[in-house]
């Protein structure tokens, strides 16, 4: 989406308040520009370190993350398939698993196991176990490592592989996006799953903002909707079907979350707290460490960044837009 389009977004969007619904702040869409104008910076030039304090940091990841999402321009998860094709294989047998075949398709099942056919390697998914006259059927698919980043470990496992292939087709609500893009655009922007941009921080605080608060466009009146129907939050996608383009990674347990095939364009860290214990976790990456004011641990994210930007030649800068009075910003 060229950054025009964005800016135009950017002042379209609004946010209830006191019954109305208000502009967002100047801040607001800085942050907007800023995840957009790291998203159009080449990795291959080296990545980014910015970090911005902010006197109020509510929002200001998810916004982020969106001027990430909607610039395209991405590592796509097929570059890290083998990888993720060792670590699925390496999961118990029975770990439930979301299959997309095609975009507009999942299917739920458990693995089964590698299999090694003509001298390459499948993993093998259970889709289906029933008994008819008790003879025991078994439906199962295999999936190469080249196509291994179509499967996803369940954030819900199933009680018993299903009589029936689960199957779900894709039917997406996304009024903001009806607004921003055109249909066949929309459609593909809702089924690409490509991993844009990533955001480190406490779930029980960005969940809600992302899939509970409503947003609106101003175009011709007011839209309404959720910031998920544009950041496509992975982990938040169960029900959908579709594809993503981000996801939620919460800072204070990493425990069972793999991260090794990924890299994203940008990673957002919501927080001293995420920067201070997830910044080394993406090192390919462009980083944005947002702090706030008030931050108990503002020191001690300084102190980091300081001793980074010792350390690193600093980059040609990117343009992205005016910064705020109220806002102070470091690029590395």
């Amino acid at each position: 989406m060229p950054s025009s389009r964005i800016a135009e977004i950017a002042s379209l969007l609004r946010f209830p308040a006191d019954g109305r619904w208000l502009p967002l702040p100047t801040s607001a869409r800085f942050f907007i520009h800023l995840g957009s104008a790291l998203a159009r910076v080449p990795l291959k030039e080296g990545p980014l370190l910015v970090s911005v304090v902010a006197p109020a940091a509510e929002y200001a990841a998810a916004l982020c993350a969106l001027g990430a999402v909607t610039s395209g321009g991405a590592t796509p998860l097929s570059n890290g398939s083998e990888d993720h094709f060792e670590h699925l294989a390496a999961c118990p047998a029975g770990t439930t698993v979301v299959y997309r075949p095609n975009p507009a398709t999942q299917v739920r099942g458990v693995l089964a196991g590698v299999t090694e056919l003509q001298g390459r390697r499948f993993l093998v998914i259970q889709v289906q176990s029933r008994k008819v006259d008790g003879l025991s059927y078994n439906a199962v698919v295999k999936v190469s490592s080249g196509e291994a980043h179509k499967i996803d470990v369940a954030a819900k496992a199933l009680d018993r592989v299903p009589a029936r292939v689960a199957s779900r087709q894709f039917r997406a609500r996304a009024p903001l996006l009806e607004k921003i893009l055109e249909s066949e655009s929309r459609y593909r922007f809702l089924t690409t799953s490509e991993l844009r941009c990533v955001i480190m921080g406490r779930a029980s605080a960005l969940k809600p903002q992302i899939l509970e608060i409503p947003f609106g466009i101003d175009e011709s009146g007011i839209t309404t909707g959720f910031l998920q129907e544009i950041l496509r939050v992975r982990s938040y996608l169960e029900r959908d079907g579709g594809g993503f383009l981000s996801d939620v990674v919460p800072y204070s347990s990493l425990e069972g979350i793999d991260i090794r095939d990924q890299c994203p364009m940008v990673a957002v860290f919501d927080g001293s707290d995420a920067f201070l214990k997830t910044n080394s976790l993406w090192p390919r990456s462009h980083r944005v460490a947002i702090l706030g004011r008030t931050d108990p641990r503002l020191d001690e994210a300084a102190a980091e960044l300081n001793r980074i930007c010792v350390e690193t030649v600093r980059h040609k800068i990117p343009e992205f837009g005016q910064v705020p009075n109220s806002v102070e910003v470091l690029v590395v």
